[in-house]
């Protein structure tokens, strides 16, 4: 079988894929699960090392290679702008030409690998690949894209339309009305980190008031396509924050990293995510005049397309839409949708195999899980029967808080079944259990509950959706309204605004964690379970054994099922739980 390779690297959440002419996304997986940082900006190598030994354990043939945005056009950008801030200097020159260089040279030794040459290799656009990471997972092939992001290639989003597969009548959106850099300037000025803690900021959000609109407008004008403008960022800084802005805040600073959350900066989050939704809303009646009669088809992509909650909004504003994000939408996604191009290019070939899953990236046999557990020398539950699922749900019932490790991991930003953290949602108390002791992170951050299609209907539907808004509950990417009879009921998934980030599987997406769900719920009449990555603080989601057997350790779950495999704390020796993998991670 041909296929391809994709490729993004450089900026953040680095990435490698595996693409087949017919569609089918074969593998894909962002760096930092193998080199265990988290954002890992660097060449995959580690990605690329696995994507390799799946090529040639399944003989087949790579006979292209994509890499997500145009190196070429990538460098003389920031050349020119440089030179337009009157800030170029041999040392600017020195370090964008190195790091030209260095790209050429692993796209070289890849080639090579492959016995390929550069006719062989082919660059995308930064925001087509973003585009193309939505586009891979929808039957669909007419609608409109819309892309927003931070920056890339001189402009910070794309507005098309899509005609049978191909996009027509693009507009690209500057980055002086960078959406994406607005709510990272907010996210810093509310005392998070910029690339890991916009999420922070959303989940924040819902805690305050959206009082300072008039305060947000000073400073990025009205939220709106025409006064819109983030001219006052320093795009180029560490922190975007200028001495202008805080100026036009009346001096009140940048909260401190860790430090307490006062109302102030709860009611600027509101504030911020209200801004948000307002501002997409007007990008959006802007370039494709939709309305709320609308029918249409929206490819969302871009870093901004994983606010859940923005999604939320634009579901109810536009009720006919069908709104189609990707896994990862962001750029580690762009190592799918670069490849974009070359399913296009064979569509002489069959396409019959729908990608309508995230579960691409790193996965161990059986058999090798069963042998780590030996060389830790890990205890196995024993279960009489083989009937793990009934055991699973007893200790649930017991409020005790396990994980799962199984099958390929997730590709993206969200844990969907495979490599999560779970636990009974029914008590409030758990949510702050998990967030304190068991992750070690802020007391506000919102958990978020897993069911099935079937249990979602008749527990949790309070609206019929489409097929493509229901798909985005499959990747944990839109908000629904708890309805009042279960809020009470799983306390500890409900978000203060009395909201959760559901995510709905079905038998086939995964049977285990399927059949958990239905007899937990047949024996408490609880319709899901708490679904949480399955990593600490700081660290990206696990992606091996090892990697979840040290979360095991560092989170101090009750217990773990990795590969079919029962591993309880309970019956571990003292000596056995020391010798584990032990790692710590920077704060994110």
């Amino acid at each position: 079988m041909d296929v391809c390779i994709g490729i993004s690297s450089g900026f953040h959440d680095s990435a490698a894929s595996i693409v087949s002419k017919s569609g089918k996304v074969l593998y894909a997986s962002s760096e930092e699960r193998f080199s265990r940082i988290k954002g890992d900006s660097k060449w995959p190598s580690k990605s690329l090392h696995y994507a390799n030994e799946l090529v040639a354990s399944n003989s087949w043939k790579v006979i292209s290679v994509y890499y997500y945005e145009d190196i070429f056009k990538a460098a003389a950008i920031s050349l020119v702008s440089k030179i337009k801030q009157m800030k170029l200097n041999r040392k600017h020159i020195k370090k964008t030409f190195e790091s030209f260089a260095e790209i050429i040279s692993n796209l070289r030794n890849l080639l090579h690998e492959y016995e390929l040459t550069f006719n062989d290799l082919y660059f995308s656009d930064h925001h087509a690949s973003h585009l193309g990471s939505s586009l891979m997972f929808s039957e669909k092939r007419d609608g409109y894209g819309f892309v927003i992001d931070a920056y890339g290639q001189g402009n910070s989003g794309l507005a098309c339309q899509i005609v049978n597969g191909s996009a027509k009548y693009s507009k690209l959106i500057p980055i002086d009305k960078s959406i994406g850099l607005f709510y990272s300037a907010m996210t810093v000025y509310c005392g998070f980190k910029t690339l890991t803690g916009e999420y922070k900021l959303m989940g924040l959000a819902p805690y305050g008031r959206p009082k300072y609109i008039d305060k947000i407008s000073l400073l990025f004008g009205l939220p709106n396509i025409h006064d819109f403008n983030t001219s006052i960022l320093d795009m180029h800084g560490s922190s975007l924050i200028t001495k202008k802005f805080i100026n036009l805040l009346g001096n009140k600073p940048s909260r401190a990293r860790e430090s307490d959350i006062d109302d102030y900066y709860k009611d600027m989050a509101a504030s911020t995510q209200k801004y948000l939704e307002i501002l997409v809303v007007s990008y959006l009646e802007h370039y494709f005049q939709l309305n709320t009669e609308s029918h249409e088809t929206i490819f969302f992509s871009g870093g901004v397309a994983l606010n859940c909650k923005l999604t939320s909004v634009l579901e109810t504003r536009y009720p006919n839409i069908s709104i189609v994000i990707g896994p990862s939408p962001g750029d580690g996604g762009s190592a799918v949708g670069s490849c974009y191009p070359f399913i296009e290019s064979g569509k002489n070939e069959e396409k019959n195999n729908v990608n309508d899953s995230g579960l691409l990236g790193y996965s161990q046999s059986q058999k090798s899980a069963n042998k780590l557990l030996g060389l830790y020398g890990l205890k196995i539950t024993n279960i009489e029967n083989n009937n793990i699922i009934s055991y699973i749900v007893e200790l649930l019932k017991e409020n005790k808080i396990g994980a799962i490790c199984q099958g390929k991991a997730e590709f993206g930003p969200r844990a969907l079944g495979n490599r999560s953290i779970v636990a009974n949602p029914s008590s409030s108390e758990c949510r702050k259990h998990i967030n304190r002791y068991v992750k070690s992170r802020e007391d506000f951050r919102p958990l978020a509950p897993i069911t099935t299609y079937a249990l979602y209907k008749e527990f949790f539907e309070t609206k019929i959706r489409n097929d493509s808004t229901i798909n985005l509950m499959k990747y944990m990417l839109t908000l629904i309204k708890v309805p009042s009879p279960m809020v009470d009921r799983i306390s500890a998934a409900v978000h203060v605004d009395e909201t959760c980030r559901m995510q709905c599987i079905t038998k086939e997406d995964n049977p285990i964690m399927h059949n958990v769900i239905t007899e937990f719920q047949k024996q408490t009449a609880i319709p899901c379970l708490i679904n949480t990555s399955l990593n600490i603080r700081g660290e990206p989601i696990v992606n091996s054994v090892e990697d979840a057997l040290s979360a095991f350790y560092n989170a101090r779950l009750d217990f773990i099922v990795i590969e079919g495999y029962l591993v309880e704390r309970l019956h571990q020796g003292p000596l056995t739980l020391e010798s584990l993998p032990k790692k710590s991670f920077p704060l994110d």
